[in-house]
């Protein structure tokens, strides 16, 4: 049965999951140096995932149980629209298509930031 506050988690996991692929999109366009920070981050997008995909499923009334909570962390680039299209249907993979487009202009956006910073840097742009 959904709780009252599972909304407010679902949009604080995709909330989380922008952030992630801005601090992604920021380390790759200043070529930052790798370290701890990374393995947190490639630990943190399958597990936001897995919990998104967890309260959403519990949100539209279809709950995944603990156990195969593991399998959407483990396999979440497949596990992530199988889960959509089951709890939403259709109108899930949608959703999924939304959200990845979205992600892209974010780091699009980062990444003009970028060129942007570099030329002024060199002084080919003038403010």
């Amino acid at each position: 049965m959904p709780q009252p506050q599972d909304r407010k988690r679902l949009y604080f996991f995709v909330g989380c999951l922008y952030f992630l692929a801005v601090i992604l999109a920021v380390r790759a366009a200043f070529e930052l140096e790798s370290g701890p920070t990374d393995l947190l981050i490639r630990l943190m997008v399958p597990l936001m995932m897995a919990r998104t995909c967890a309260v959403d499923a519990r949100l539209m009334g279809k709950p995944i149980h603990l156990l195969r909570q593991w399998h959407i962390l483990l396999a979440w680039p497949v596990a992530l629209p199988i889960c959509l299209v089951r709890s939403r249907g259709w109108r899930g993979l949608g959703l999924l298509v939304v959200h990845l487009i979205a992600v892209l202009v974010v780091i699009a956006i980062v990444l003009l930031a970028r060129v942007t910073w570099i030329h002024l840097a060199h002084g080919k742009i003038t403010l």
